[in-house]
């Protein structure tokens, strides 16, 4: 059974250096929210597109494609 739980991913190494700059900026957005909005402190209705507009304005955008170039060179080298 344990092969049916086994990822394609699995071996795959992210290189978080590429995007340093990017992940430091979206984990400070994320501290500064994610407490508030998992909590109930922050409303969601009014504070969950604030988050995840300031996530992009930080590089999530980036970090995700630098992530899928390495799984996309991974895979290919497979």
């Amino acid at each position: 059974y344990t092969t049916l739980f086994r990822s394609v991913f699995m071996g795959f190494v992210f290189d978080a250096s590429p995007a340093k700059s990017q992940i430091s900026q979206c984990t400070a957005v994320a501290d500064q929210y994610l407490p508030g909005l998992c909590s109930g402190y922050l409303d969601p209705d009014k504070y969950y597109s604030e988050f995840l507009d300031k996530l992009e304005k930080a590089g999530s955008d980036e970090i995700i494609a630098e992530m899928q170039k390495q799984v996309d060179a991974w895979a290919k080298a497979k």
